[in-house]
């Protein structure tokens, strides 16, 4: 029996920009209009009651969980679509191996923050836990963050070579 080829994988060096915004926005919207039946089908109103029922007196409380439930539902779905683009392992392990070869990759305003964060999670100035300093890597200070950015470059290279 002859062994498959191994499979090749390009890296990626740029982020994908979120093509989910506009479709979870359209969503939303036709979750909105028909959302007597999708409620309905959830047996929302039996368990909470119409906004007109009771006089109207709880219409606040019952629209304001009508809109949960919807945001949520349009959440889980948008979940969905956007995980079925993630970079597999393999382009993964493509784009860490090109940036090894020139780490400057990583400072591009497009490069694909799925690899970004595992950089920043196993990234060490020094002997500190890693992930201490993860700005160095995103780019990023939060407020309050100890210190300021260093250029990880060195240690990017460093941490790449280690993991070989």
């Amino acid at each position: 029996m002859v062994d498959p080829m191994p499979t090749l994988h390009e890296p990626q060096l740029t982020e994908v920009s979120s093509v989910w915004r506009e479709p979870s926005v359209q969503m939303a919207r036709e979750l909105a209009a028909n959302k007597e039946v999708v409620l309905g089908k959830l047996r929302f109103y039996c368990e909470h009651g119409r906004p007109e029922d009771w006089e109207g007196k709880f219409a606040k409380q019952v629209l304001a969980h009508e809109e949960e439930v919807l945001s949520e539902i349009v959440g889980i779905l948008t979940l969905a679509a956007s995980l079925a683009v993630m970079l597999s392992p393999g382009v993964v392990i493509a784009t860490l191996q090109r940036v090894l070869i020139e780490p400057a990759l990583i400072f591009q305003s497009t490069f694909p923050s799925e690899v970004a964060w595992i950089l920043a999670d196993f990234y060490q100035r020094n002997k500190e836990t890693p992930g201490t300093f993860w700005p160095d890597i995103m780019g990023e200070r939060p407020h309050n963050f100890p210190g300021r950015n260093e250029n990880p470059l060195g240690n990017v290279s460093r941490l790449l070579q280690l993991q070989r």
